[in-house]
């Protein structure tokens, strides 16, 4: 069995082009997140809150802000896919892309 390596910290992570196979849509945007960071969040409903890779522990992501960040690194990444791709209607499709959610914005 093959495992992701969880980066030491969250510099670590590159956040280069997101793959363009995902849907435009709420949970497209979701999956591409996963896709990208899964590695260095959990969800933890006993804490109702997420949890973050420091690089030696998870620690309680209390206000939000680390996956606010990582959201907005994703919604980036789409944006930068758009702007590099050379079939047209898929750079104007993933360009007027309104992207969900006010956690996003930025």
């Amino acid at each position: 069995m093959t495992t992701k390596s969880v980066p030491k910290k969250r510099e670590d992570v590159n956040p280069s082009l997101i793959p363009d196979d995902f849907n435009l849509t709420e949970l497209g945007m979701a999956e591409r997140l996963v896709d990208k960071f899964g590695s260095i969040f959990r969800y933890c409903p006993d804490r109702s809150g997420f949890l973050v890779w420091t690089g030696t522990h998870w620690k309680l992501d209390r206000d939000r802000l680390h996956m606010k960040d990582l959201a907005q690194m994703t919604v980036r990444a789409l944006y930068k896919t758009a702007s590099e791709e050379t079939e047209t209607n898929r750079r104007k499709a993933l360009g007027e892309f309104e992207v969900p959610g006010s956690c996003y914005a930025g």
